[in-house]
């Protein structure tokens, strides 16, 4: 018989606080702030979520070390390929003045 990971408890406790960050996320798109505001919050609520969601219900946690490499790849990737390169041309699109196709 294979070795439970986790615990019964340890799934239902992530699985809690899951649903109070969602209702969370729900909650905050009531509250009156600035769009930038909402953006950073439910971005940071998203991230949160998604590392329970990876640790515990994927099983990193007690995962091989060649997988937590690949994991490590892929969010190097998304973060500093992906969205720095995107964010480094969005962001200094204003810089040239007569630049062309702008």
């Amino acid at each position: 018989m294979p070795e439970r990971l986790l615990t019964p408890f340890a799934y239902i406790t992530v699985l809690v606080v899951l649903v109070l960050l969602t209702f969370l996320t729900v909650g905050l798109s009531f509250v009156s702030g600035s769009p930038m505001m909402h953006a950073v919050a439910g971005q940071a609520i998203a991230t949160v979520k998604a590392s329970l969601v990876v640790l515990f219900f994927m099983h990193v946690l007690r995962s091989a070390a060649q997988t937590k490499v690949v994991i490590a790849v892929t969010i190097f990737w998304l973060v500093a390929v992906l969205l720095g390169l995107t964010l480094s041309d969005y962001l200094t699109r204003g810089m040239i003045p007569m630049a062309p196709g702008h």
